[in-house]
């Protein structure tokens, strides 16, 4: 047996406890440079702290999914407090309730035009900003997809329409002229020669 040396009395520390201390101690360093960030004052709200649970999710998803969730707890969406600071909205007042700034966090949280929606996806009127980075996002994407449904209205009050919006708006209609016309053409009139070669309330046949 081999003796100790050093001070006693001799008390050991495992490898989980080590683990586990400098775990928590990165969590902290990171918690204080979030809180110490200048900016970000919109992302703050939504996400308190490293969550790894959330990370793991976005990861999971699809591109598009990334780009509206990330979009969204920034606050840098298509969303017209967003965009009226960047002068593509004539004002920032919410579409769904006309009573204070559409932003995210009003959007996602607190709009009483949207409480009815909140309540079938989460079972809340009105929702923590931190509850959303701790939950799943399933929910979160739901009701972002029901705001973007307004988006063609937005970008008609913008006056800007992106080229590819344009030329699939341009299909469309062409499509339906097409249409239009094939449908309000009028019916065919039978030639004489083909009425007079058939004997009267004989079916004509086709060849």
């Amino acid at each position: 047996m081999r003796a100790l040396i050093g001070p006693e009395p001799f008390c050991g520390v495992s490898r989980c406890l080590r683990s586990a201390s400098i775990k928590l101690w990165m969590q902290d360093r990171s918690r204080e440079w979030w809180v110490k960030t200048p900016g970000q004052r919109q992302a703050k709200k939504f996400i308190h702290s490293y969550s790894p649970k959330l990370t793991a999710e976005l990861l999971q998803l699809g591109r598009v999914a990334i780009r509206i969730a990330v979009g969204i707890l920034a606050g840098h969406c298509r969303l017209n407090k967003h965009m009226h600071c960047m002068g593509l909205a004539t004002d920032s007042l919410c579409r769904f309730c006309q009573e204070e700034e559409e932003t995210a966090l009003h959007v996602v949280c607190q709009c009483e035009g949207l409480v009815w929606l909140r309540y079938r996806l989460f079972g809340k009127e009105k929702l923590v900003p931190t509850s959303l980075s701790q939950g799943p996002l399933s929910d979160l994407l739901r009701l972002l997809r029901y705001v973007r449904v307004h988006n063609f209205k937005i970008l008609l009050s913008f006056k800007i329409l992106p080229s590819l919006l344009v030329r699939k708006l341009t299909k469309l209609l062409v499509r339906e002229k097409h249409f239009l016309a094939i449908t309000t053409l009028p019916p065919p009139v039978p030639s004489s020669n083909s009425s007079a070669s058939q004997p009267a309330g004989a079916t004509p046949q086709l060849h």
